[in-house]
């Protein structure tokens, strides 16, 4: 007997769509001339948009791209964005997800060392950004819980969130994810500041 999906299930999926359409990246192309009529809503349901991932140094060169919600209930909301299928006629389209493959699938599967610029990298660094909290904590940081989140994703989206799900214990809900588990067992900082 399948369960019904509740009312959380469907908004965590739309919040797991909805990354795709945030930050400089968008698939929803923009009105130029009327920027205000054509904005996407501030808000999904009960789910306020509250900031997305492009302004961390280097997120949009690497194809990664996250955005944080605020739930009614004040719980907060990671959500994690998937790959962009191009349209291999278009060379920017192209290398884009190629950037995906090799910064995002290949690191986030465990087949290569993730380390600085992958997108685990900067998924790492957005939780990091969100919570307070560090993944790796070392001398003086703070290993407690995330606190109130929830971390959601779609296909490469729904693997970063797995990810950082499982090394901060934190609830996840994947739609259709990648393959993680390889790479939840290393150090996806690897960088000496998140050495212990």
């Amino acid at each position: 007997m399948a369960t019904r999906p509740t009312a959380q299930y469907v908004q965590l999926a739309l919040l797991a769509l909805d990354a795709y359409n945030r930050g400089k990246n968008a698939k929803i192309a923009y009105d130029k001339k009327d920027i205000e009529s054509s904005k996407l809503a501030s808000s999904i349901g009960t789910a306020k948009f509250e900031i997305d991932s492009d302004q961390i140094d280097g997120a949009l060169a690497s194809g990664f791209s996250a955005s944080s919600y605020t739930l009614a209930s004040g719980q907060k909301v990671i959500s994690y964005r998937g790959t962009d299928f191009p349209d291999f006629s278009n060379p920017d389209q192209t290398i884009g997800f190629l950037r995906d493959v090799i910064l995002g699938w290949v690191r986030s599967m465990g087949l290569a060392v993730p380390g600085e610029g992958s997108q685990p990298y900067f998924a790492q660094k957005f939780y990091e950004q969100i919570t307070g909290k560090s993944l790796f904590p070392g001398a003086g940081r703070d290993a407690s819980s995330p606190g109130d989140i929830i971390f959601t994703g779609h296909s490469l989206g729904g693997g970063l969130a797995g990810l950082v799900g499982s090394r901060s214990c934190t609830k996840t809900h994947a739609y259709d994810n990648m393959p993680y588990a390889a790479a939840a067992n290393e150090n996806i900082g690897n960088t000496p500041e998140n050495a212990a």
